[in-house]
C-alpha cells in the first residue's frame, strides 16, 4: 500500500486545544490573568518545578493556575458509519472511499492552589457545553471539506493533590472528560478524466452512410478546473 498522511489527528488535537486557549480569570488583586495551556499528561502537568535543559539545570516554577490537555484514546464509531464503498470526489479530480467515523477521547486538567480560583475558571468552561459544543473545520485542505465536529463533555470531577505529607502545599485539580466526534480519511486516488469522445451516427439502420462526431478537450493536458475548450469535428 502506498503511504499517505492527511494530518487529521494532529489537526484534531490542535482544534481541541484552541477551544481552551484563551481562558482568563480575575486574580486576588483585581487583575485579569490568562491561564496558560499545555499539552501534557496529568502526572507531568502536576510537577511543580521544571528543569530546563541547559548547562546550569535551572529550576523554574510553573505558573498557577494552569491548564493542560491530553488525547487519551480513540474508538471506532459504527453508529455513524455510512456506506464504506461510497466514493467521495474532489474538485481537483481526486477520489477516495468514504471517511471512517472515530470518537476521540480527551482530558482537560485545571490546576490551582486556591479553590476559588479553580471555580473562576471552571464556571467559564462548563456553560459552553450543553453537553456538546460544535466546531466547523476544514478537515482536508485540498478537498475543501467543511465538517461540523461535536465536542461533548462527558464527565467532571475534582480532587486535592498533596505534594508530600499533609503539611505541604495542596493543588486543586479538576479533570474534565470530553469526546470529540470526528472522522479519519482514506487514501487519495486520481480520477481518470475523459479527454476525447467519438460518436458514430446514421440516419437509419439500413443506411450505410455514417457520420463520425469527435469532441476533444483543448488543451489536452487541461484539468477540470483549468481553462479549456471543447472542439467538435464532423467527418
Amino acid at each position: 500500500m502506498k503511504p499517505f498522511y492527511h494530518s487529521t489527528i494532529k489537526r484534531l488535537v490542535t482544534i481541541f486545544g484552541s477551544v481552551f486557549n484563551e481562558v482568563n480569570y480575575i486574580d486576588d488583586f483585581g487583575k485579569e490573568q490568562r491561564v496558560p495551556l499545555f499539552y501534557s499528561p496529568r502526572e507531568k502537568f502536576l510537577v511543580d518545578r521544571l528543569e530546563l535543559s541547559d548547562m546550569h539545570r535551572i529550576g523554574t516554577t510553573q505558573p498557577w493556575p494552569r491548564m493542560a490537555f491530553e488525547m487519551v484514546g480513540l474508538n471506532y464509531a459504527p453508529e455513524r458509519q455510512i456506506n464504506p464503498m461510497h466514493k467521495m470526489k474532489s474538485d481537483g479530480g481526486k477520489w477516495q472511499y468514504n471517511r471512517v467515523p472515530y470518537d476521540f477521547s480527551f482530558h482537560l486538567f485545571i490546576a490551582t492552589k486556591q479553590f476559588e480560583n479553580s471555580l473562576k475558571i471552571i464556571e467559564q468552561i462548563l456553560p459552553i457545553f450543553s453537553p456538546a459544543f460544535n466546531v466547523t473545520v476544514n478537515e482536508l485542505d485540498e478537498w475543501n471539506t467543511k465538517t461540523d465536529i461535536s465536542i461533548i463533555l462527558d464527565s467532571v470531577q475534582h480532587d486535592i493533590d498533596y505534594q508530600g505529607d499533609l503539611t505541604e502545599p495542596r493543588t486543586i485539580v479538576w479533570t474534565l472528560g470530553f469526546t470529540l466526534k470526528a472522522y479519519l480519511y482514506c487514501k487519495d486516488n486520481l480520477q481518470a478524466q475523459i479527454k476525447e469522445t467519438i460518436t458514430t451516427l446514421s440516419t437509419s439502420e439500413m443506411d450505410e452512410q455514417f457520420t463520425r462526431l469527435t469532441a476533444e478537450v483543448v488543451p489536452r493536458s487541461a484539468r477540470k478546473t483549468d481553462d479549456h475548450t471543447i472542439v467538435e469535428t464532423r467527418n
